[in-house]
């Protein structure tokens, strides 16, 4: 019987332990080493190594205009949201005063300066009620919108439209929530700004910092001898 042919191994272990043959006349004859001298060696930090990497500058006008694309929105939008309440609260405003008669007790709103005095013809909405002072005329005096609804006047003439009147006073009272929620959180941005304008000494002290660091490793390396 015939035995079966061995197969063919394209990189066969013998094929790799043996050594070329050399032609007749082309011995190999030693060169004597040359001692040169190593050249410093350049790390390139890119994107690819992933130590180091540099973005480069479109990353950075990428990370700009999503910034500027992030406050341009949300001003926007802020502006359109502050819009519609304001509406809201002038639109319910005129309920209110439809509401109820022109007497004593009478809850409305006004627009109003915030502050130590405060004045009327400001931007911050705010609830008045009518009372009569000592000439006996009719005033207005600054009125708290905690529990607002209880502070509606049910007797006499104000009873006929008592249960609207409550319902615009809730729902005033809700737009009032909206609209100072929307200025609380700008104040915390305003915080935030302020606080990361106090540490740019700190971002001075570490950009200039990154130099000296650098300097630093550079020697370490040449006196362990890695360059």
């Amino acid at each position: 019987m015939k035995k079966p042919d061995k197969p063919k191994l394209i990189f066969s272990e013998q094929a790799r332990s043996q050594k070329p043959k050399l032609i007749a006349g082309m011995e190999h004859k030693s060169q004597p080493k040359q001692l040169t001298k190593p050249e410093a060696k350049v790390r390139n930090h890119t994107a690819e190594s992933g130590y180091g990497a540099d973005p480069g500058v479109e990353h950075l006008k990428e990370c700009a205009d999503e910034v500027s694309g992030f406050v341009l929105t949300f001003n926007a939008e802020l502006i359109n949201r502050l819009s519609v309440i304001d509406k809201n609260i002038v639109e319910y405003g005129k309920l209110l005063n439809d509401s109820q008669p022109g007497s004593t007790g009478k809850i409305l709103v006004r627009w109003w300066k915030t502050g130590a005095r405060g004045r009327a013809g400001g931007t911050t909405p705010v609830f008045m009620v009518l009372y009569r002072n000592r000439s006996g005329l009719l005033s207005g005096k600054l009125l708290d919108k905690k529990n607002i609804t209880k502070k509606a006047k049910s007797v006499s003439t104000f009873a006929i439209n008592h249960a609207p009147t409550v319902e615009i006073l809730a729902t005033l009272a809700n737009l009032f929530e909206m609209r100072a929620k929307i200025f609380n959180d700008l104040g915390k941005f305003k915080r935030v700004l302020s606080a990361m304008k106090s540490k740019e000494s700190n971002l001075s002290y570490i950009a200039a910092r990154s130099s000296s660091l650098a300097k630093q490793i550079t020697e370490n390396l040449q006196c362990a001898g890695r360059f």
